[in-house]
């Protein structure tokens, strides 16, 4: 693991997790940022006392040979196959890669990379110019041969698999698409939900950083257009706000934790994506999974795989333009009635496309099929 826990690690591999401790398996958790190695039992509950320190070569042979002394298949799943922490573990980490491709050779292993996310998140490594250089270019194509090629992959959408077949030549059965879910037990079902007393203002929600670059101002401007034209629209963004935004019509909870998060998100009535279609419009993004859990429509630009789940779920609109987002709003204020049916419609796309329970079975039975 990369670091600590995070939504997906949460989500998806506690519940793995949960399957092969079902099972009578081991599970273990490595945090390459502490060097710790946890073993957890089948109650949850963690055991480090006695594996601080250890280097991800002493952690992986020592959880591998755990396994097969209790004559388990051991099944190693990396994620961010590609990051280390910074230039300074570079060695220490090829090196560990090195030692799965030993053990990839194997048939009694299977090793497995979740690809979270493509290496423009690494920039921050290097800082944004360094980024451009070639021999930082060279180093992340290296590392993802090293880490993807001829191995068992898992990525966020179609566009990356058919993006990593092509650069790899990965075989599309070494592939499996496990997109960014949520959690159906941290939302109330909402089979009984009744449409909203419009006399109640009207949220749209926003989660993220608000920039100019993820076009923030340009949908502070929208809501403040439609509060000027006698429209009871409000605007609650979850995130830092780096552009001063001084209206009235804002409420900024900055940086929340997860639970302050979704209570602001379960009181919204619709959620924005405001992006820019580049890097985001091929990525699954996190906070879709529990937009629709929560049973939200969305409304959001034209990004490429957000759109797909729109959609398929048929839960909400992709405009084209920020014109086109404030009629839409305004539809939506005026039709409470479609607000309401629009999130019916998420939530149960949701329950079964989404939730990180579903998700893990799916890859259980992935990673299961990959013994024969």
């Amino acid at each position: 693991m990369k670091e600590g826990i995070t939504h997906r690690h949460y989500g998806l591999y506690k519940n793995l997790s949960q399957i092969f401790l079902n099972l009578g398996a081991l599970v273990f958790w490595y945090d390459f940022g502490r060097k710790v190695l946890i073993s957890i039992d089948s109650s949850g509950d963690k055991n480090d006392a006695k594996t601080f320190g250890i280097n991800p070569l002493h952690a992986s042979y020592t959880a591998v040979k755990k396994c097969l002394v209790n004559h388990t298949i051991p099944v190693v799943i990396v994620n961010y196959p590609h990051s280390f922490l910074g230039i300074e573990h570079l060695p220490m980490y090829i090196l560990f890669l090195l030692l799965l491709r030993i053990f990839g050779c194997t048939k009694q292993i299977i090793v497995v990379f979740d690809n979270i996310d493509p290496p423009i998140e690494h920039q921050k490594f290097f800082g944004i110019k360094g980024a451009k250089s070639v021999f930082v270019k060279f180093l992340w194509f290296f590392l993802e041969l090293l880490a993807l090629k001829n191995n068992k992959i898992v990525l966020l959408t179609e566009s990356w698999k058919s993006y990593y077949i092509r650069r790899y030549s990965i075989r599309p059965e070494d592939i499996i698409v496990i997109p960014c879910g949520s959690f159906s037990e941290g939302f109330q079902r909402i089979k009984d939900a009744k449409p909203k007393d419009v006399s109640k203002s009207f949220i749209a929600f926003y989660a993220g950083v608000a920039t100019e670059r993820k076009n923030v101002d340009k949908l502070v401007k929208v809501i403040d257009e439609l509060s000027n034209g006698g429209l009871d629209v409000k605007l609650t963004i979850s995130g830092h706000d780096m552009i001063g935004i001084r209206s009235k019509n804002v409420k900024n909870l900055g940086a929340c934790r997860f639970k302050d998060f979704t209570k602001q998100l379960v009181r919204s009535d619709v959620v924005i994506i405001p992006y820019t279609a580049f890097y985001y419009s091929l990525t699954s993004l996190a906070k879709v999974g529990d937009y629709m859990m929560a049973g939200k429509p969305i409304i959001s630009t034209p990004l490429l795989e957000t759109s797909r789940l729109i959609k398929e779920a048929g839960c909400g609109y992709v405009v084209r333009d920020f014109k086109e987002l404030k009629n839409v709003l305004e539809n939506m204020y005026n039709d409470r009635t479609l607000v309401t049916e629009l999130g019916r419609r998420a939530r149960e796309y949701a329950e079964k496309n989404m939730d990180y329970a579903v998700l893990a079975t799916r890859l259980f039975n992935k990673i299961a099929s990959m013994k024969n």
